[in-house]
């Protein structure tokens, strides 16, 4: 399978690096943690390991290096003018970056952010096969950023042409400062458009087993039996 971007103009091909594999994104945070204090364990009374982290989990770590990010291309800074509430902004490199529209979308975020809705400009347009669509979204489980990036679903196998849009975000309310160049601005995933249709199966006697089978261990049998590399290139 392949996923192609396209650049919605000379300037963006000239200015703008094109998205990269998540996985060169890792936060420090994420790189730092220890993934469990094996030299003093402490353990459930089911016998599993109580004092692991996140570095742990599989499906956490691929959460943060499924798909593509596109990065910011300049620094941006954000000043809150506290005086009449108001937000300004500017960026160091065109093309341009972000903008700002009236509010209207989302109330509810009235007390996490600043009451402006913001948007990133699109400049990379990917193009995916047939029967594919892209969830774009706020960089997962990133909320060490000062912003957050609301979430789309583009059918990309057919729409591709440039301009390509906007994407709403939100920043945090209070914060001021840098946003510097090679952020994480928002994540592109390819999903499959296959029809869905919901079941209810009853417990069995197989839930069973593989639960026992998988206490065999103190940790590690869904990473070392279950898990499947996903591979972005």
């Amino acid at each position: 399978m392949k996923i192609e971007f396209i650049p919605s103009s000379p300037e963006t091909q000239i200015s703008v690096p094109e998205p990269e594999r998540s996985s060169a994104f890792i936060p420090d945070w994420y790189k730092k943690a220890e993934p469990a204090n094996i030299k003093n364990p402490i353990f459930k009374n089911d016998g599993s390991l109580h004092n692991t982290s996140l570095k742990m989990c599989m499906p956490f770590l691929d959460s943060l290096t499924s798909g593509y990010i596109q990065k910011t291309w300049c620094d941006i800074y954000i000043k809150n003018n506290k005086k009449d509430e108001t937000v300004e902004f500017i960026y160091s490199h065109e093309p341009k970056i972000i903008g700002t529209r009236e509010r209207k979308a989302i109330e509810t975020y009235e007390f996490e952010y600043y009451p402006i809705e913001f948007f990133w400009h699109i400049e990379w347009i990917n193009k995916l096969p047939r029967g594919y669509s892209a969830l774009i979204t706020h960089p997962l489980n990133r909320n060490d950023l000062p912003f957050t990036t609301l979430s789309a679903i583009i059918d990309s196998d057919k729409y591709h042409h440039a301009p390509s849009g906007n994407l709403a975000f939100y920043i945090k309310n209070g914060f001021e400062g840098l946003i510097p160049a090679g952020t994480p601005m928002y994540q592109i995933i390819p999903i499959k458009r296959d029809p869905w249709k919901k079941e209810i199966l009853p417990f069995t006697i197989e839930n069973k087993k593989r639960f026992s089978e998988q206490k065999k261990y103190f940790w590690g049998f869904y990473k070392n039996f279950l898990w499947q590399k996903k591979e972005y290139l």
